[in-house]
C-alpha cells in the first residue's frame, strides 16, 4: 500500500514521505516533517490513522502549524484543516442494498464490486485562519460543508 501511494504521489507531482507511527509515536510525526521542501507532504499510514487518535492528531498538526488533510469529516470537526473522503452515508445505504440482495438469495460472490462515487470536502475556516490560510472563495463554493 505505500509503494502505491508513494507511487501515485510522484504521478501527481507530489512527492510522498511516509511514514508509519504507533498513535504512542504520534508527536514525533512533526519534527520528521520540518525541513521538508514545499509541496512535499507528510503521510501518517495506517496504523496512526486507523486507531483514529482524531484529536490528537489534528491537535500536532496545529500546534506544528502543518496544514493537515483527512479522510473524513470527524477529523475536521477535531481541528484538522481539511477532509475529503467519500460519502459515508451513502456507502452505508449501498451495503444495505447488498445485505437485502443476500438475504433474498444473491451469492456475496455473484455480486459486483462497487467504487464510491459520491465524496465529500469539509474545510475548517478556524484551523485555516490559525495557520494563516486563506482559503479561495471558489473553493469555499464547492466544499460540501464549512466548519467554522
Amino acid at each position: 500500500m505505500s509503494s502505491r501511494r508513494t507511487t501515485r504521489a510522484r504521478r501527481l507531482g507530489s512527492p510522498t514521505i511516509l511514514f508509519w507511527l504507533p498513535p504512542r509515536r504520534l508527536e514525533q510525526a512533526p519534527p520528521l516533517a520540518i525541513g521538508l521542501t514545499p509541496g512535499r507532504r507528510l503521510d501518517l499510514a495506517p496504523p496512526t490513522t486507523s486507531a483514529r487518535p482524531v484529536a490528537r492528531i489534528a491537535k500536532v498538526a496545529l500546534q506544528n502549524s502543518l496544514p493537515s488533510i483527512f479522510p473524513g469529516r470527524d477529523y475536521v470537526e477535531s481541528g484538522g484543516l481539511a477532509g475529503f473522503g467519500p460519502n459515508l452515508v451513502s456507502i452505508s445505504r449501498r451495503a444495505a442494498v447488498y445485505v437485502d440482495k443476500i438475504f433474498k438469495g444473491a451469492k456475496p460472490a455473484d455480486l459486483p464490486v462497487e467504487q464510491p462515487t459520491n465524496f465529500e470536502l469539509f474545510i475548517n475556516l478556524k484551523t485555516a485562519k490559525a495557520l494563516g490560510i486563506t482559503i479561495p472563495p471558489v473553493v469555499l463554493a464547492r466544499v460540501d460543508e464549512v466548519i467554522e
